[in-house]
Parts: C-alpha cells; sequence; structure tokens
C-alpha cells in the first residue's frame, strides 16, 4: 500500500511552526527594555510634524460644515458659485494637508466627500434652474389677466368665466411658495376639476368668444399642468430640494465624522510618540538583533510555505484543471499528477468516471444508431454514414452508388402471415443484404419499415447493378413463401439504383432522392427488378 501525504497534513504543521515562531518573536518584542538615544530622537523629529498637520487639518475641516451650509442655502446661480469656490479653496487647502500625512484612508475618504460635494453642486444647480423656469412660468400667466379683461369687455357673459378663470390664476400663483408635496398634488387637482368646470361654463359664452375663450383655457391648462407645466416643474423642485436637504445633512455627516478622525488619528499619534519614546527607552540592542534574526527566519518560513502552496499546491490544481478542460468535447485520455495526496486522489477519480462515462457515452451512439429488429444500422446511422461517404468519395475523386431497397407487398405478408413472421421476414432480409453485401467499406441499413439501403463506395453504376442482380437471385433462393405477393408466390424484392463519379457526387439528398424516384420506377414497373438512375441520366 501506498504511504499517503495529505497536503493538509503537511500545511497545518508549517502553520504550526509559523506559529510557534511567531509567537517567540513577540515574547522577545514585548520583553525589550532599552533602546538608543539617537532612535528616541529620531522618533521625536519625525513624530512632533505629524502631530501639527493633524492640528492644522482638524481646524480646516471644521470649517467645511458652514460652506456646505451655504452652497445648500444658494438662492441665486451667483450664489452658488461663491459656495463652491470657497468650497474649492478650502479642498485644495486639505488635499495639500492630506497629501503630507500617511494615512491613506483619510485620503480616500475625503475623495467620497469632495464626490458628494460634486453631487450636491449639481442638485442646487438644478434647483436653482427650475426656480427660475418657474418664474418664467409665473410671468406667463400673469399675462393671463390681461386677455381675460380683454375678453370680458367684448360680452355680458363673460364674467362668470373670467371670475372662476381669475381664481384658478390666484390659486396657480400659490404653487411657488408651496412647500410640501402634498400640498401642490392637491392643488393639481383642484385647478384639473376647476378647469373641468370652466369648460362647461363656455357653453354660456357667445358662439364667437367661446374659440378664444376656450383657447385661452387650453392654453393656462398646458402651461399648469403639462409634464413641462408649472405644477410638474414645483414638484420637481420640492424633490430636488428634499434631496439637496437630505444630501446636505449626510455630507455634513460625512465632514463631521472625518474631522473626529483626524482629532482621533491627532490624538493616536500624541500616544503613539509617548508610547514609542517610553519603549524605546528600554529596548536593548542585543534584543532588537534577535528581533532581526527571528524577522528573517519568519520571512524565510514564509516564503517555503508560499513556495509549497504555489508548486505542491496551486501548480497541480491548474495543471488538472487544464488537462480536464482540454479533454471537454472530446475522447477522454488519462490524466497523470505525481504525487500521493489528495490532488492525485482526485485526478485518479476523475480518470475512472471519464472513462466510465466515455464507455457509456461509446455505448449509448452505438445502440442509437443500431436497428434493434435486424441489428443492422438504422435511419440515423445511415444518415450519418452516408454523408461521410459521400465526402470522403467526393474528396478522393472516387465513384459512389446507392441502393434503395423495399419488399414487395409486405403489408399483405404482415396480414397474412402475421407481424411476427413479418419481424423474421425482415430479419432473414438484412441477413442476406450483410451476406451479399459483403465488402468492409460497405454499409447496410434499414430506412424505415420494409425498406433497406446499401451505399457502395469505390462502386460504379456497373458493379451495383450486378450486386442488385446478386440480391435479387438470393432472394429468390431463400424461397420465403409469399401468397400474398402479386407478382410470385416466394418474397422478392424492388431495387432503386443510382450512383455518380467522384467529380460530379450531388449532396447526399439528391442520391436518396434519385435511389427512391429509381424505386418507385421499379415498383411501377411491376416490381421484383431493379432499376437504375444514374445522376442526371435515368436508365
Amino acid at each position: 500500500m501506498i504511504n499517503r501525504r495529505p497536503i493538509a497534513t503537511r500545511l497545518s504543521l508549517a502553520l504550526f511552526s509559523f506559529l510557534l515562531l511567531f509567537m517567540l518573536m513577540a515574547a522577545i518584542a514585548y520583553y525589550r527594555s532599552a533602546t538608543f538615544e539617537k532612535l528616541l530622537v529620531d522618533i521625536v523629529e519625525d513624530a512632533l510634524p505629524d502631530i501639527r498637520q493633524s492640528a492644522q487639518l482638524t481646524t480646516q475641516v471644521k470649517e467645511f460644515p458652514f460652506l456646505t451650509e451655504q452652497l445648500s442655502q444658494a438662492e441665486s446661480q451667483a450664489m452658488r458659485r461663491l459656495a463652491r469656490r470657497d468650497i474649492d479653496l478650502k479642498s485644495q487647502a486639505l488635499q495639500t494637508l492630506l497629501s503630507e500625512q500617511p494615512n491613506v484612508q483619510l485620503s480616500l475618504k475625503f475623495d467620497v466627500i469632495q464626490r458628494e460635494l460634486e453631487y450636491l453642486d449639481q442638485l442646487v444647480e438644478q434647483k436653482l434652474l427650475y426656480q427660475q423656469q418657474i418664474h418664467q412660468r409665473l410671468d406667463q400667466i400673469h399675462h393671463f389677466y390681461d386677455q381675460i379683461e380683454a375678453l370680458a369687455l367684448e360680452s355680458t357673459a363673460i364674467p362668470d368665466w373670467a371670475l372662476n378663470f381669475s381664481g384658478i390664476l390666484i390659486r396657480a400663483g400659490r404653487v411657488p411658495v408651496m412647500s410640501r408635496l402634498s400640498d401642490v398634488r392637491q392643488l393639481a387637482a383642484q385647478i384639473e376639476q376647476e378647469l373641468q368646470w370652466q369648460r362647461d361654463l363656455l357653453t354660456d359664452l357667445d358662439p364667437v368668444l367661446q374659440v378664444s375663450a376656450s383657447t385661452l383655457q387650453d392654453s393656462l391648462a398646458q402651461l399648469l399642468l403639462d409634464q413641462d407645466g408649472l405644477i410638474a416643474m414645483r414638484t420637481e423642485q420640492l424633490r430636488i430640494q428634499g434631496r439637496v436637504t437630505g444630501r446636505h445633512h449626510f455630507i455634513r455627516s460625512m465632514v463631521l465624522d472625518f474631522g473626529h478622525e483626524v482629532e482621533y488619528l491627532g490624538v493616536q499619534q500624541q500616544n503613539r510618540l509617548v508610547a514609542e519614546v517610553g519603549e524605546l527607552k528600554q529596548t536593548l540592542s542585543r534584543q532588537t538583533y534577535w528581533i532581526g534574526m527571528l524577522s528573517l527566519l519568519a520571512l524565510l518560513f514564509l516564503v517555503s510555505m508560499i513556495w509549497f502552496i504555489k508548486v505542491q499546491v496551486i501548480n497541480r490544481l491548474v495543471n488538472l484543471k487544464s488537462s480536464v478542460m482540454d479533454q471537454v468535447g472530446k475522447q477522454a485520455e488519462l490524466i497523470e499528477v505525481t504525487g500521493r495526496d489528495e490532488i492525485t486522489e482526485l485526478a485518479q477519480a476523475f480518470n475512472f468516471y471519464a472513462a466510465r462515462a466515455s464507455e457509456q457515452s461509446t455505448r449509448v451512439e452505438a445502440l442509437s444508431r443500431t436497428d434493434a429488429l435486424t441489428g443492422i444500422s438504422n435511419r440515423r446511422g445511415f444518415d450519418h454514414q452516408l454523408q461521410r461517404l459521400v465526402d470522403l468519395c467526393r474528396e478522393r475523386q472516387l465513384p459512389l452508388c446507392l441502393l434503395m431497397i423495399d419488399v414487395d407487398f409486405f403489408k399483405n405478408y404482415n396480414d397474412l402471415y402475421g407481424h411476427l413472421a413479418g419481424d423474421e421476414c425482415l430479419r432473414q432480409v438484412a441477413s442476406i443484404l450483410r451476406r451479399v453485401v459483403g465488402r468492409s467499406q460497405d454499409f447496410v441499413a434499414r430506412y424505415g419499415g420494409e425498406e433497406f439501403v446499401c451505399i457502395l463506395p469505390e462502386t460504379d453504376i456497373t458493379a451495383a447493378r450486378l450486386l442488385s442482380s446478386e440480391l435479387l437471385e438470393a432472394i429468390r433462393v431463400l424461397n420465403i413463401e409469399h401468397k400474398g405477393s402479386a407478382v410470385a408466390n416466394y418474397l422478392t424484392l424492388s431495387i432503386g439504383i443510382t450512383g455518380c463519379d467522384g467529380d460530379c457526387l450531388p449532396d447526399a439528398e439528391v442520391l436518396i432522392g434519385l435511389a427512391d424516384e429509381a424505386l418507385y420506377e421499379a415498383k411501377a414497373k411491376g416490381r421484383n427488378c431493379m432499376v437504375e438512375k444514374r445522376c442526371g441520366t435515368d436508365t
């Protein structure tokens, strides 16, 4: 029995040894008690600038919430641009300080804050653009008062319509000052209902004025209720305002968290300075030397582990995977993996199941192309073999012939002698075909029902005719009784022959069609005979 060397056991031992080495290093580092005076001075000189930078960074960050407040509450594009300029200046100063900090996470978080500020600026700009468009719509609404007054002077019936229309204009003027979406939607529904009532009042107007009033009313409805109308714009503006407020609070929280982290970083730097000074005073140069040696040993040990995993595990698994993928859709081959571990067993298991799968596939493929009754190939096997032989003979410029064979009056045979006798009759015919068409390169198949086919590569039409005569003679000698036949008292065949030379060999479908036509003509001539049909010529 081969001794196994499991990868899991070897990795566990290696990790345990590395853990012991790491624990030894930690124990020596814990008991350090002294250091050199120069190291203490160097640390102090390096740490103090970091602490000063942290203090400056904290001061700069505390001004950010006020700047974002100004941006979110900007009432005009000019105010927005001024607030944005102040934020950009402050951001540049903070970026300069952050570039001197070793903490990369702070720069990443500040980049996130800047992206959020950019998005907030876009929202504020959208809000102000909607505000400008709303003011334009209000100016257009004010022009409706002059048009109402002109209509009111032209008719005595117009005042009721004009009074209601003016009420709609007054309600429309309230839209820009509404601060809740629910109020805007409620007012929109009310205005839409009142516009509908206005349409009913049109019937009271003079026919001449109805057109002008209707046009005026439709223009107002379009100005208020369309997708780019006043109500839709105010609704979208309130939504954007809500997003501005939410984004402002979110940025404010991020800035405050960022400031707290900067302050905490400064505290950490101070604490680290105090701890390092106290520790370095107690570190001994000799113990530092041993720590260096152990670190080097740990590094070598770690590199060895990585090499082992790379070579013994990863590379072998990659090779196994490549070998498996190379066999997809191909004949299974033996995969060889060196070693005596789990990967080797995995490769052996794959070889076993691949062999079984290939064997089952071959068996199923053979069964799918074999006729269960006669033991010769079926229609599926015939189609595959015919296409293959047509391509081969066409490539090599060789002739090919096809025989289409039908058992004469086979239905009468089944009716007279029974289906079991009919099955036995088909088996005897298949046996005769296998015996007469005996070359290894020839192919015999059951085409369907009582029809059989023979593919004769490297055979001209003359040889096919002689072979067909032998088949007819062999069936006659077999002398299977058939009292239901109209041509003889024994079983007979009708044969359709077709053949072509390799240089003009048509497709497989054309050959089958020619052979089938020849068989049809043989039946029409009285059966128990053969008819040839060359490519392009009838015989």
